[in-house]
């Protein structure tokens, strides 16, 4: 029932529907019967529907499909209409867009070839720009390497070095991970080897800047790596075969010429060693290396002493590092394994070099596999020989190769074995930089030996016409060792290596002349039968009438030693000829003469041993002993290069000063043998000049600076600088009273310092003296003996400069490169001691190179040389006119030749002199 609404607007309650009136009743009704019919109609339209849409789904399709087709019919004429027009506008936009199409796929083709011309141009400009800078880093390269390196400069100003940094910045952003960031010219960098490269060493650092550089410079022209692409390629089908030594030879030599990559060095040096000591390996078991290291070896106390001063700039083998404990256990292991060979210098770096890529063990055994099978018998045995062969084959095969460089360094007096030898015995470990060094050590395991050849080969020719622009003997030796220190470019050595010295180079031919030349080596150890004439010993009694016969060319006196009978040993020496006066010098005449041993080198230093023994050091690095009785030679040691200084603190150890920074020292000395050499080092590449033992204390004057060492253990106690120019090397150390009196080469100062603190007390400077004279003598006087100044002469021109020294409890004695002799007395102050000149006397024009004294205290006699053939024997007297003072005098031996053209000493005594005692001029 509806609800009917009140005429108010609220529904009716149920008590209000009696009140409606009976017409109202009327409308209800007829309202109910229209709704009636309502829903009747409602119900037929609802079958209907029902009956329409049972018909379309019974199959009353026609119908329905007819009334489909109308409505269809009518919308696609409507669409099909529409369409046309939508297609005639499509081809209308069709033909604008293709030829838009058109027109920009030609402006495309156009920029394509327009960008790959820049591309081009880019690449070559770029291109252009790498070879602009890699010459540019070459030619600093090449001015660092002809700059004298002793020079110091401030590095901060320096222009070339600020170059470099900028090279280096913008390099390493291209290829952070090859190129390492440079802020600023200080501290220091380690390289991927542990090398330490260092600022304070500047042409060292700079260099290493440059390899850096021209090596990113060359893989950047190269636009990827195509060696290493070879490399990929080859272990990926090669590998078991190179394990199992089953390779193509010819393959993986081509490969290994052109260098081992740093992520395979590991495997291929591994497998190429292994492959020789393999079976060695099988047979000894597991174990084996373990059971060698916990063994003791009676070379222990070398191997201690060479570990710290193994590759002394490798971070890998410093004093903490893991790598000396490693290096230890090897070397220890081999001379156990080898005991006929035991431990020679020169195997602990090659062991070091192994450790580089290799376990400890795998270590051992590839240095097992290079001395016992890649190196020749005899290689490190006692004396050498082998080795020092090696270095006759070469100058035999340099000579074949090129006669006008050979005949160049024969003609200046060099023997090359001098610089070579310590190339072979090292496989150039400690002379070449890393990258070159590893190079070489690549095709060496591969190849052999005659790769060592073939690398000093290329390094002299690569060097040739600089070496013939030396006439200097000196300076071409001092060229020559540097020259290996230089080869940074790998590429370019390597290269020479096997193309330069390929024609002259092969087993067979080296193996036949190192037999050669070992046969003659040995022939030449045998002790030698010179002996001085008319008699066996050098007694007083005949001396005078010793001699020789005369040399080609005037020698000049080299050095001097007094043996403890007073008998003086003085060297004369010129670049390939020496000879050994002797002179008594006691009595009224001095007698004189020489010894008959012939020297085809130069004698460089000389000292007393023992009452039985004096040593002599020559230029062709040969120690030489030779009987102080009979005046013939005892025998001969090959050393590491040639000794410069001498020194001895018992009467059977000796101490030997190398050229090349290293200290040789023998500790059983004996008449028929030198027994063991040991070597340290003292300053790598800074020759050890000078030697003078202090008590318990060796002095070692290197360069610029002198370093005390523990005679026992050769530990450090101490260094000093004794001037800040390091081309003022340390010459001469000589123990006095009151300290350690030093002079420098090319210096016109002596220096005292104290023995305990290394603190300088005092100094003297000869030009004050020869340029001005003394102020209390005579002008007339002064003037005859002074120098006039010149500001210009420095260095080995300068007349003042100190060329011998002596020392006496009471006096110095200084000899100058202009000929005059200078004597001081020293007085004692409070706090040290002062210096007072006594006498000043021209000797010569020639310097005064040698000044000896005797041993006696109660009849003191001193010698000076100052020139060719002269000598000057001076001796103490009392004043006669003042007995308080003393007097020395004067006797002048000379050598001259006899109508028989030999050389003969003749004394003349009537040339005495007397010095005088002039002013009260003091040097505090």
């Amino acid at each position: 029932a509806l609800p009917i609404s009140s005429p108010r607007g609220g529904l009716l309650a149920p008590a209000d529907r009696g009140e409606i009136s009976s017409p109202t009743n009327t409308l209800i009704e007829q309202l109910r019967t229209e709704l009636k019919e309502t829903k009747v109609e409602l119900e037929k339209m609802r079958q209907k529907q029902e009956a329409f849409f049972g018909a379309v789904q019974l199959g009353s399709e026609a119908e329905a499909s007819g009334q489909v087709e109308k409505v269809k019919a009518g919308s696609q004429a409507d669409r099909l209409k529409a369409l046309r027009a939508d297609c005639a506008s499509y081809k209308q936009n069709n033909t604008f867009l293709r030829n838009e199409i058109d027109q920009l796929r030609e402006q495309k083709e156009k920029d394509d070839v327009r960008f790959e011309a820049l591309k081009k141009k880019q690449n070559n400009m770029r291109k252009n720009t790498y070879i602009m800078k890699m010459s540019f880093v070459e030619l600093i390269q090449k001015g660092i390497r002809e700059r004298d390196q002793d020079d110091e400069e401030d590095i901060s100003e320096d222009k070339g070095c600020e170059c470099l940094l900028r090279l280096l910045r913008e390099a390493h952003r291209e290829s952070s991970k090859q190129v390492p960031a440079f802020e600023t010219c200080r501290g220091s960098h380690v390289d991927e080897y542990g090398y330490v490269h260092d600022w304070r060493n500047e042409a060292g650092m700079q260099n290493y800047l440059c390899g850096i550089l021209i090596h990113h410079y060359k893989q950047a022209l190269q636009e990827g790596n195509p060696h290493l692409e070879k490399w990929n390629r080859f272990m990926g089908e090669h590998k078991d075969k190179l394990r199992r030594a089953q390779f193509d030879y010819k393959l993986v030599r081509s490969l290994v010429r052109e260098g081992i990559p740093s992520s395979y060095r590991e495997f291929v040096w591994k497998s190429i060693t292994f492959s020789c000591v393999e079976k060695i390996i099988e047979e000894k078991g597991s174990g084996y290396y373990s059971q060698l290291c916990s063994r003791q070896t009676p070379c222990i106390k070398q191997i201690k002493l060479d570990l710290l001063r193994t590759l002394p700039g490798n971070n890998l083998f410093g004093k903490k590092s893991r790598g000396v404990k490693k290096l230890e256990r090897i070397l220890v292991a081999y001379s156990i394994y080898n005991p006929a060979i035991g431990y020679c210098q020169g195997m602990n770096m090659l062991a070091a070099v192994c450790l580089f890529y290799l376990s400890e063990e795998d270590a051992f055994w590839a240095l097992v596999a290079i001395i016992d099978k890649f190196l020749p018998a005899g290689y490190y045995s006692g004396n050498l020989v082998t080795v020092q062969a090696d270095q006759g084959v070469l100058k035999e095969n340099l000579e074949e190769r090129d006669p006008q460089l050979s005949k160049h360094i024969d003609d200046l007096g060099i023997d090359l074995g001098m610089i070579t030898l310590n190339w072979f015995m090292t496989l150039y470990v400690d002379s070449l930089p890393p990258e070159t060094m590893l190079r070489v050590w690549d095709c060496f395991l591969l190849e052999r030996q005659k790769i060592l050849f073939r690398v000093a080969t290329a390094l002299l020719l690569l060097n040739k016409s600089k070496i013939l622009l030396y006439d200097n003997p000196i300076a071409l030796l001092s060229f020559l060792k540097s020259i290996p220190k230089l080869a940074y470019d790998a590429d370019v050595v390597m290269k020479a290596a096997f193309s330069l010295a390929k024609p002259i180079f092969n087993k067979n031919r080296i193996s036949r002349r190192r037999e050669h030349h070992v046969n003659l080596l040995k022939e030449r150890m045998l002790p030698s039968s010179g002996s001085l004439h008319r008699t066996s010993t050098l007694s007083s009694n005949s001396l005078a009438k010793y001699r020789t016969t005369p040399s080609s060319h005037p020698l000049a006196w080299e050095c001097g030693a007094m043996s403890d009978r007073d008998i003086a040993w003085l060297c004369q020496g010129a670049h390939v000829d020496g000879r050994i006066a002797v002179i008594n010098v006691h009595g009224e005449e001095a007698e004189a003469g020489f010894i008959s041993h012939k020297f085809d080198s130069r004698i460089i230093c000389i000292s007393w041993l023992n009452s039985d023994i004096m040593l002599l050091g020559t230029r062709t690095w040969t120690l030489l002993a030779f009987s102080t009785e009979t005046g013939n030679m005892l025998w001969s040691e090959m050393l590491g290069d040639s000794p410069i200084s001498l020194t001895s603190s018992s009467p059977s150890m000796a101490y030997a000063g190398l050229a090349d920074g290293r200290l040789a020292y023998l500790e059983e000395i004996s008449d028929n043998d030198p027994g063991p050499i040991k070597v340290i080092t003292i300053q790598e590449g800074l020759p050890v000049s000078s030697l003078l033992l202090v008590n318990d204390q060796l002095w070692c004057g290197s360069g610029s600076c002198v370093i005390v060492l523990n005679v026992q253990t050769f530990e450090e106690q101490g260094c000093f600088k004794t001037d800040y120019d390091p081309k003022k090397a340390v010459s001469r150390m000589m123990l006095g009273k009151h300290g350690v009196w030093t002079a420098a080469r090319g210096s016109t100062e002596i220096k005292l310092w104290h023995i305990e603190t290394f603190k300088q007390i005092v100094f003297f400077d000869s030009s004050s003296v020869l340029y001005q004279g003394l102020d209390t003598e005579p002008a007339k006087a002064r003037s005859s003996r002074s120098l006039p100044r010149n500001t210009s002469q420095s260095g080995s021109n300068n007349p003042c400069r100190v060329t011998s020294l002596l020392v006496t409890d009471e006096s110095v004695w200084i000899g100058t490169g202009g000929g005059h002799l200078i004597v001081l007395e020293v007085k004692d102050k409070i706090g040290g001691c002062s210096l007072q000149v006594r006498a000043l006397h021209k000797l010569s024009e020639d310097g005064v190179r040698c000044m000896v004294h005797s041993r006696l205290p109660k009849d003191p006699v001193i010698l000076t040389c100052p020139q060719r053939g002269l000598i000057n024997l001076w001796r103490p007297e009392e004043d006669e006119e003042d007995a308080t003072k003393t007097v020395w005098k004067s006797i002048t031996v000379q050598c001259i030749e006899n109508a028989e053209g030999l050389d003969i000493f003749k004394t003349n005594t009537t040339t005495t002199t007397t010095t005088t005692v002039w002013g009260e001029k003091y040097w505090e």
